[in-house]
């Protein structure tokens, strides 16, 4: 484990530090979504995927103001993304 996010979890406690860092993987998702829709260096559907759990986590956030979402949304699209970048044959893999 890196020393900033050991630092991180004594500063912030480790419960907080997990929904840190699963807030920053929303951003991610968002790029992937945006590599895939703009500059099609991405398949079409790792795109569509990337989408969804964009605007569920925002969803969530404006209309509840649940901070965890994105840890309970962002796991799985982590899984279905990689497995489409592994197997899948989009340009960038290439």
């Amino acid at each position: 484990m890196s020393t900033s996010l050991t630092r991180l979890r004594t500063v912030l406690g480790a419960r907080t530090s997990r929904r840190v860092i699963s807030a920053l993987s929303s951003p991610a998702a968002g790029a992937v979504a945006w590599m895939a829709l703009r500059e099609r260096t991405i398949s079409r559907w790792i795109g569509v995927v990337s989408v969804l759990p964009v605007l569920a986590v925002l969803g969530m956030t404006v209309g509840t103001g649940l901070p965890g979402f994105p840890g309970v949304v962002m796991p799985l699209w982590l899984v279905v993304t990689g497995l489409g970048l592994a197997l899948g044959r989009s340009p960038v893999t290439r």
